[in-house]
């Protein structure tokens, strides 16, 4: 019975030591899966993309222009002033047309008021023979007085008609000549327009084929600069307040784990903002905001190419 008792007592006791174990386990478990903070982080990583320091200038036209002839292309370093491509300004050859039909216009209604001159001109010899006759026939007492008033007025209406056509046909010959130099400046103009590089620089961007008409104020072209490269980055907020500026930074393409260069930061946004178009993913560039940051290269720029996306693992 003792021994019973004994053995009771014993197989109580196993459970409750199993069972304090079990609790401790437990414990350590839930200290397994605390989160890390950022004290424990080692790096972490932003993601960039690679620019010239200087910046990338879009490259647009102000008007409707028509492209005919090509003398760059795609990944051509230029310099400033270089012609990119000739154009042929739409609504300037709209206005040469204008310019030319207004021209036509007024130069066969020229030649229609020289034919209405001469034959003014030819009334007006016969109605002055008719005036002189009925003067002579009246002096020899032979036509009325009446007959020589309205013979006279006639002349004299004929006369006046005469001198406003020839009014015309020297206002109508100015017209002409003024149209004519119109017509010659639109030519010239129309002649002369070639697309020139504002700067110096390597057309990352160029959608330019020869017969297109270039939209206004529609970008079709990039010119990066020629200065050293950098990478425009971000961090998310969480890491935010780890960003210092010199931080080194060691730099991978995306997805990849291969270090192809490194940099150190040289510029670290004031405040947070927004993610930008870095970000590809559907409704990614709203749920959390970022802190902007610059790195400038030390290693391997030679790697790296303009507008790369790029991951960069910041050091702490």
């Amino acid at each position: 019975m003792y021994q019973m008792k004994y053995q009771m007592k014993k197989i109580i006791n196993s459970l409750l030591i199993a069972t304090v174990l079990l609790v401790a386990c437990g414990k350590d478990k839930e200290k397994q899966v605390e989160p890390l903070t950022t004290d424990q982080i080692t790096s972490f990583v932003g993601i960039g993309k690679v620019m010239p320091e200087a910046g990338v200038l879009n490259l647009t036209v102000d008007e409707a222009t028509k492209v005919t002839k090509l003398h760059k292309k795609l990944g051509d370093t230029i310099k400033k002033g270089t012609v990119l491509f000739e154009t042929e300004a739409v609504t300037q050859q709209l206005q040469l047309q204008q310019a030319a039909a207004s021209y036509n216009a007024t130069k066969a209604n020229n030649r229609i008021n020289v034919a209405e001159i001469k034959q003014a001109q030819l009334k007006l010899a016969e109605l002055k023979n008719q005036y002189q006759t009925s003067q002579r026939l009246y002096n020899q007492k032979a036509e009325t007085k009446q007959k020589l008033i309205v013979d006279s007025l006639t002349y004299l209406q004929q006369q006046q008609m005469v001198k406003q056509l020839q009014e015309k046909q020297v206002a109508e010959n100015v017209r002409l000549k003024e149209q004519n130099i119109q017509v010659k400046a639109a030519k010239i103009d129309l002649a002369s327009k070639k697309f020139t590089a504002a700067q110096d620089g390597i057309l990352t961007v160029f959608d330019v084929q020869v017969g297109e008409i270039l939209q206004p104020n529609v970008s079709f072209g990039e010119l990066a600069s020629n200065s050293e490269l950098i990478i425009e980055a971000e961090i998310d907020e969480f890491y935010a307040s780890e960003l210092k500026k010199n931080q080194k930074v060691e730099i991978t393409l995306v997805g990849q784990t291969s270090v192809i260069a490194k940099g150190l930061v040289s510029f670290v946004g004031l405040g947070l903002q927004n993610k930008s178009i870095l970000y590809e993913t559907i409704g990614e560039a709203n749920d959390r905001r970022v802190r902007r940051f610059n790195v400038r290269i030390t290693e391997g720029a030679d790697k790296l190419l303009i507008n790369q996306k790029v991951e960069c693992k910041l050091l702490k």
